[in-house]
C-alpha cells in the first residue's frame, strides 16, 4: 500500500482546498446574486461543475477508514420540466499526493433527478449508477485514468448520490449552482491489474461541495 509522505504540506493543501470551496460557495450564493424567478423550466441542460469532495475509505480489514481530500469535476446533461431535471452525470474524483506521481481516483456515471420542490432556485438531486475507485501512479493525458504508467488496485460496484442545491441564474439560459452532495460507492473487491486481491468489501463515501454553470436551451 502507499505511504503518505509530506504531512505538513498535505494540511496545508487540504485547508487550502476546504477555504476555497467555501469562500467561492458564498461569492455565488450571495444575496445579490439572487433572483426570485423559475429555473428549472422546459427543455434540455448541460452543465459543468468543479468543487472539492473528501473520501473515507473502508474496507474488509481495514481500522477507521482511511481521509483523502481531492479535487471534483462533474458533467452533465439531460431534460427539464418545470419541477423536475432528468440527466446522466460524471462526476470524477482526484487526489494527487505529495509526491507529484500517486493518484486516487473516484470515477461514477449515474442517472440523476433533481427536483424543484418551490419550482425556483432550491432543488433536492438524487443519483443511481456505477463508479470505479484505484490507486495509480504515472498519469499522462487521457480519459478516465486508463494511461498511468501503474494502477496499484481497482475495483467497480454501485453508486448512490444524494444532495441539494440552489440555482442562481444570471442570464435567460445560464445559472450558476452551488451544491452540496454525498455519495456512497458500495462495498467492492479491489484487485491489482494481475487479479490480485488486494482488499474485500471496499467502500468510499465522500462529502462535496461545488459550483456548477447550467446551461438551458431557451423557453
Amino acid at each position: 500500500m502507499l505511504a503518505l509522505t509530506g504531512v505538513h504540506a498535505d494540511r496545508r493543501s487540504r485547508l487550502n482546498g476546504v477555504v476555497a470551496a467555501l469562500a467561492l460557495v458564498g461569492v455565488l450564493s450571495s444575496p445579490s446574486l439572487v433572483r426570485a424567478q423559475d429555473v428549472a423550466g422546459d427543455g434540455g441542460w448541460v452543465d459543468m461543475a468543479l468543487g472539492y469532495g473528501a473520501v473515507r475509505a473502508f474496507c474488509g480489514i481495514c481500522s477507521g477508514g482511511r481521509h483523502l481530500d481531492g479535487y471534483n469535476f462533474q458533467l452533465g446533461l439531460g431534460a427539464a420540466s418545470p419541477h423536475f431535471r432528468v440527466g446522466l452525470g460524471l462526476d470524477i474524483w482526484q487526489r494527487v499526493f505529495p509526491d507529484g506521481e500517486n493518484h486516487g481516483a473516484n470515477t461514477a456515471v449515474d442517472a440523476t433527478v433533481q427536483f424543484y420542490p418551490l419550482r425556483r432556485g432550491v432543488f433536492i438531486q438524487g443519483g443511481l449508477g456505477f463508479s470505479d475507485y484505484r490507486m495509480l501512479k504515472g498519469l499522462h493525458d487521457g480519459l478516465l485514468f486508463e494511461n498511468a504508467d501503474t494502477t496499484y488496485f481497482s475495483g467497480g460496484g454501485l453508486s448512490t448520490m444524494a444532495g441539494l442545491g440552489y440555482d442562481i441564474r444570471i442570464s435567460r439560459s445560464v445559472a450558476l449552482s452551488p451544491r452540496a452532495a454525498y455519495t456512497f460507492g458500495s462495498p467492492r473487491t479491489l484487485r491489482s491489474p494481475n487479479g490480485t486481491t488486494v482488499a474485500t468489501r471496499s467502500a468510499q463515501n465522500e462529502i462535496e461541495g461545488t459550483v456548477a454553470v447550467v446551461v438551458h436551451s431557451p423557453d
